[in-house]
């Protein structure tokens, strides 16, 4: 993958919440987006750019890469300012916590209960938030990238199946700098005040060519794959380093190659083959 040229950091529009955003959200996430907001400000400073490509109307599925426990915060910041609330298809780990789950329920976000076999229930809701025009925000990695690097690992296929149901536009981004203050890995740097807070946001990804086919695992996989493809080159941008070609598995703890095309081995995919259970942070 060739590097993009380096592109000067974008200033964050200087603006009230009521005049960034006019979607229509309840007091207490208003005021909790206010408190972060200025609680990021000490941090470091916000790099955003392309926000132009967020639609400011209509359900969307909005992707990122997860590098940080706090990336919800700063990611979601991007997403307020910008335009759009945030719907977060979140762990149910997280629901039981007190503030956090005060806020992820004040947000109108989705639990998701991985460990579950049914899993995947969690898309009825989030397929509700999106037929009201709201945006649903997914990390299709699941948790924090485990990859040595920080860059993208393997993905969940929650996100693709979500958009192939419903076909709504699939918004990629990627973001760069809150791993700093709080890493995925142990053993990262650590930096507490003056860093930055980057994000890109990209065009829609067109999933077009998989909406009248069964979505198998293997259609599922190569729609995450192309996902997962459009945030690592806005990550590229961000980083100006060229990613590995392979992606690291949490599971197997390597990078391991992925499939881009269809029918790879000239065989078609078995329409029995179970779909992977949906992302969620």
């Amino acid at each position: 993958m060739s590097l993009p040229p380096a592109v000067q950091p974008a200033k964050r529009p200087r603006l009230r919440l009521s005049r960034a955003n006019r979607e229509p959200a309840s007091r207490l996430y208003r005021l909790a987006a206010m408190i972060a907001h200025i609680g990021l400000t000490p941090l470091g400073r916000r790099d955003w750019r392309q926000v132009q490509n967020l639609p400011l109307s209509g359900g969307i599925i909005v992707v990122c890469n997860h590098i940080s426990r706090f990336d919800p915060v700063s990611f979601g910041d991007f997403l307020i300012w910008s335009g759009r609330w945030p719907r977060y298809l979140a762990k149910t780990a997280l629901f039981q916590s007190k503030l956090v789950g005060w806020l992820l329920r004040t947000s109108e976000s989705v639990p998701v209960d991985r460990a579950s076999p049914r899993a995947s229930d969690a898309l009825v809701p989030a397929q509700e938030r999106l037929a009201q025009g709201k945006a649903v925000l997914i990390y299709p990695e699941g948790t924090e990238t485990h990859d040595p690097d920080v860059w993208p690992m393997v993905a969940r296929t929650g996100a693709a199946r979500l958009a192939l149901e419903t076909r709504v536009p699939v918004i990629p981004c990627a973001q760069w700098g809150a791993h700093r203050l709080i890493p995925p890995s142990p053993g990262l740097p650590r930096k507490i005040w003056g860093g930055q807070f980057s994000v890109i946001c990209g065009q829609p990804v067109d999933l077009s060519q998989f909406y009248d086919l069964e979505p198998t695992r293997q259609v599922l996989e190569v729609a995450t794959t192309k996902i997962m493809d459009a945030i690592t080159e806005l990550l590229v941008e961000l980083r100006q380093e060229t990613p590995p070609e392979d992606r690291w598995d949490r599971r197997l703890r390597r990078r391991v190659p992925q499939q881009r095309t269809l029918f790879e081995a000239g065989e078609a995919a078995d329409p029995a083959d179970p779909p992977s259970a949906p992302a969620g942070q």
